[in-house]
């Protein structure tokens, strides 16, 4: 018996002294994790990375605002349902991931200073700043200033610390909805703007189109648009911001649902209907209306221009806006609604020549039954094809259509002055060709030696005659509508007879390897004199023992290696008399190997 109760009792101290470890080592854990916290406490106030955020809320002593992100966009949900302000979203968030304490007051420190929460502000804080992401939420509550020091006092809900943060924390808590709001007034979509149409009561319909990176008018002509002007009218309407937001409707579901959808309050319809009618944005009322389509075809967006904001604050030179698919209301600069305005012939393209150089294969000049026909072959050389068979100079028929590149028409015709130009193009100065290689097989046509590429032309210019009584220059093209004027200086660099083939035949008249002549005969006269290379690389006389000056052989050598002619005379003249040409007085000869 007294062995039992021994071995009882033996068994009682080691249980107690078992719960006496278990104790020890649960309050070492437990300072262990509180002092972990507090050490990740010092390094970050919250743990998270800006770009996995998807939630946001602040609260002031007057408003609260939420921002959620959906399917990589950020929204405004309350106080009202709106775009978000990606840029000033994600900045702040950046800016609140990199807080960093100042100082650390634990709830021990507190006993020992005889402080309590509300001594910082913080039993009723006058801000919070809420942060959610997939893994956890945590809210830091803002209390007061520090009475000393640039500081305001913190905590995070369900921690004990107060944390100790700079006053500059106090500027990234919006305190108007409209610092979160997306002031865009039309987003730009993800695709690429492939359409624009324009609805202008004054000044009538406009439709553009992109084709191949290019703008062309559709609406009220057909022709080839300013690729800079159009882009920068969507530039503007791109970048347009809401200066003033007039009114705002509030739906269930974010993004927000078109009008009409059954979650859009019957109530608020017709309120819009009424601020609608009341800020000229209905129908044939409003003094511009644009849509612009993106890549697919399918998707648009419509943005329509009311009247002159009245009676709002700070609402000078600002008109009334709405989008088709927003049910809010917004004043923007009335400079939006003058950019489209814009005349019609000023998103007309005014190059003549709708071209880059390199993309041409063949340039030809028509004049009544006159055709200069040049071709490029696939080495980049050009040859002359008609009316003669020769190889062009490079440098002239690039140098040519490098300048054509360049011209823009001075104007366009208006209805007045159609007599004049029809009259003008009835009998030209010529007509100017470019065209393509067609992407098919060569055809042999008769006469040719090889088979010849055919061409489709892209551009066709029909520049018309100027008469004596004036010096206008009217000019029609088919990538343009009616008729244009032109700048006549700009054909006093072109050749006078635009259909000659001297303009632009190669003016190389020798090249060859000073290697390869062995032999130099030159003629004055009846004075003939003949040196040849020996096969010791040496000049030598054929008659006679004088030495060679091998610095003039070698001048003429030089010369010889790429001769060109400064212009070219005359194309098989009847006569050599005129030029000196019948009895020359001097001749050179070369003996070549």
């Amino acid at each position: 018996a007294s062995f039992s109760i021994v071995k009882s009792r033996t068994t009682l101290i080691l249980l107690f002294c078992v719960c006496l470890m278990g104790a020890g080592i649960f309050l070492v854990e437990q300072d262990r994790r509180h002092h972990a916290d507090t050490h990740a406490l010092k390094s970050e106030v919250l743990p998270f990375k800006a770009e996995n955020v998807d939630f946001l809320r602040f609260r002031n002593e007057k408003a609260l605002f939420e921002c959620v992100k959906q399917d990589g966009q950020w929204f405004v949900q309350l106080p009202i349902k709106a775009r978000g302000n990606a840029e000033v979203i994600e900045r702040t968030l950046s800016q609140l991931e990199r807080l960093s304490p100042l100082e650390l007051i634990t709830a021990e420190q507190r006993d020992i200073r005889g402080l309590e929460l509300k001594d910082y502000g913080l039993s009723e804080p006058r801000a919070e700043i809420t942060v959610r992401d997939a893994l956890q939420e945590r809210t830091l509550l803002v209390g007061a200033d520090a009475p000393m020091g640039d500081w305001v006092y913190t905590k995070l809900l369900r921690y004990p610390e107060v944390i100790a943060l700079p006053k500059g924390l106090m500027d990234l808590i919006p305190l108007r909805l409209e610092s979160l709001r997306d002031t865009h007034v039309l987003p730009r979509g993800a695709g690429q703007t492939t359409r624009i149409d324009m609805h202008r009561p004054s000044q009538g319909f406009v439709r553009l189109v992109r084709e191949d990176s290019k703008w062309k008018l559709m609406q009220p002509m057909i022709c080839n648009a300013d690729s800079e002007v159009v882009e920068s009218l969507l530039g503007t309407l791109y970048s347009t911001a809401a200066q003033t937001f007039v009114w705002d409707a509030t739906s269930s579901n974010l993004p927000m649902p078109a009008v009409g959808q059954p979650d859009f309050d019957a109530a608020r319809l017709v309120e819009l209907a009424t601020r609608v009618d009341t800020y000229g944005l209905a129908g044939d009322e409003a003094s511009a209306r644009i849509e612009v389509w993106s890549a697919d075809g399918l998707t648009s967006q419509e943005l329509t221009l009311g009247k002159p904001l009245e009676g709002v604050d700070g609402g000078e030179g600002q008109v009334y806006a709405i989008r088709r698919d927003v049910p809010s209301i917004y004043g923007v600069s009335s400079n939006l609604l003058h950019s489209l305005s814009i005349d019609v012939d000023q998103l007309r393209s005014r190059m003549l020549f709708e071209m880059t150089p390199h993309a041409v294969d063949q340039v030809a000049f028509l004049k009544g039954e006159q055709r200069l026909v040049i071709t490029r072959d696939v080495d980049g050389s050009w040859q002359i094809r008609q009316p003669v068979q020769w190889r062009a100079d490079r440098h002239a028929v690039d140098g040519m259509l490098t300048y054509l590149s360049k011209w823009q028409v001075s104007g366009f015709v208006k209805s007045a002055e159609t007599n004049a130009a029809v009259a003008a193009i009835a009998n030209p100065w010529g007509v100017i060709e470019l065209a393509r290689k067609r992407v098919e097989s060569p055809g042999v046509e008769e006469g040719d030696s090889v088979p010849r590429q055919a061409f489709d032309v892209f551009t066709r210019v029909v520049i018309g005659g100027v008469s004596g009584a004036s010096d206008t220059v009217y000019v029609e093209s088919l990538g343009m509508a009616g008729y244009a004027t032109l700048d006549p200086r700009l054909l006093k660099a072109m050749p006078a007879e635009s259909t000659d083939p001297l303009s632009y035949r190669d003016r190389e008249v020798v090249a060859v390897l000073s290697e390869d002549v062995h032999r130099i005969s030159y003629a004055l006269g009846s004075n003939v004199q003949t040196i040849v290379r020996r096969d010791d690389n040496v000049w030598r006389p054929v008659h006679g023992s004088n030495l060679v000056d091998t610095a003039a052989v070698e001048n003429i050598l030089f010369q010889l290696s790429h001769l060109r002619a400064l212009w070219i005379e005359a194309m098989a003249p009847e006569s050599l008399t005129r030029y000196g040409l019948d009895d020359a007085a001097t001749q050179l000869t070369l003996g070549l190997r």
